[in-house]
C-alpha cells in the first residue's frame, strides 16, 4: 500500500493540538512496519527522532533538469523590483504575513501574488494590501512572469518540499522564507536565500534584498548554480531504484 502526503500531518497548524498528537502517534505505529521515503533531509530527521522510523530515505524530487536548464535568468529589467508568492491564498501560506511585508515595503517593490483561486479568502487575508492578485496561470504563463521576478517571499506556517521554491531558486530567485520544513531544505541560507526566524525577520530579510543590488544578484547566481545541482530530479531514478534493491 502506498501512501503518498504533501508533507507530515503532524506539522499542521490549521488543527488542534489533540489532532496532531493523534496523527503523530498514528504515523509513529505505522513507520514500524513501513519503510518511509522523504523529499527532504528535515523530514528524514523528523521521521527518526518524532517517529522512531527504523527505514527512512531520502528521495530528491525536484524540477526536470533538462528543462531547468533551458530557463534564462530571472529579475528581468523593470522599473521596479518584484517580490512575489506562488500559491493558493490559504491558511497554509500565511497570507497575512506577504500582506504585511507589501504594506511596509512597497515603497521599495511591487508585490504580486500568483496562484489566487475564485473563493479564496482574499478580503480576510489580504485586504487592502497593495498586493497584486493574479489568477491562475498555465505552465509557459508562469515562466514567463517569474522571469520577471527579482525576490520570492514565501512565508509559510509549514510544508512538505514546495515545487515552487524549488522552481524560484533553479530559476536564480533569491528567496526569504519562513523556518519550516522545506523550505530551509531549499534554502541556504545567506547564500541562496534568507532563512526567517519570526514576521520581523521576514520583512527585513526583504528589505535587505530590495535595498543591495549586488547581494540580490550574488544571492541570484548562487541560487540558480547550486539549485541545479540540489534541486533536480536527477538522481530521483537512481535512488529510487537503489531502495528497491535494497542497496539505499
Amino acid at each position: 500500500m502506498f501512501y503518498s502526503p504533501h508533507g507530515f500531518a503532524f506539522l499542521r497548524e490549521n488543527t488542534s493540538r489533540i489532532s496532531r498528537f493523534g496523527t503523530r502517534m498514528l504515523e509513529r505505529a505505522l513507520a514500524k512496519r513501513s519503510e518511509l521515503i522523504l523529499t527532504s533531509a528535515t523530514e528524514v530527521e523528523l521521521a527518526r527522532d518524532m517517529l522512531k522510523a527504523r527505514r527512512a530515505h531520502l528521495v530528491d524530487t525536484g524540477i526536470d533538469r533538462e528543462e531547468a536548464e533551458s530557463w534564462g535568468p530571472a529579475g528581468a529589467v523593470h522599473d521596479r523590483p518584484i517580490v512575489a508568492m506562488v500559491g493558493r491564498v490559504v491558511y497554509q501560506k500565511a497570507p497575512w504575513r506577504f500582506a504585511s511585508v507589501a504594506r511596509q515595503l512597497s515603497h521599495l517593490a511591487e508585490f504580486i501574488w500568483y496562484g489566487v483561486a475564485p473563493h479564496d479568502p482574499i478580503d480576510e487575508w489580504i485586504g487592502d494590501a497593495p498586493v497584486r492578485l493574479v489568477g491562475w496561470l498555465s505552465p509557459e504563463e508562469l515562466d514567463a512572469e517569474l522571469a520577471k521576478v527579482d525576490v520570492l517571499l514565501f512565508p509559510s506556517l509549514w510544508e512538505g518540499m514546495p515545487y515552487a521554491l524549488m522552481m524560484a531558486q533553479v530559476r536564480g530567485i533569491p528567496a526569504v522564507v519562513s523556518d519550516v520544513v522545506g523550505n530551509r531544505d531549499a534554502v541556504v541560507h545567506e547564500r541562496t536565500g534568507i532563512i526567517a526566524s519570526d514576521d520581523a525577520a521576514l520583512r527585513a530579510g526583504v528589505e535587505r534584498l530590495l535595498r543591495d543590488d549586488q547581494l540580490r544578484r550574488r544571492m541570484a547566481a548562487e541560487a540558480r548554480a547550486t539549485g541545479l545541482e540540489r534541486l533536480t530530479d536527477a538522481r530521483l531514478g537512481e535512488q529510487t531504484l537503489a531502495i528497491y534493491r535494497g542497496e539505499y
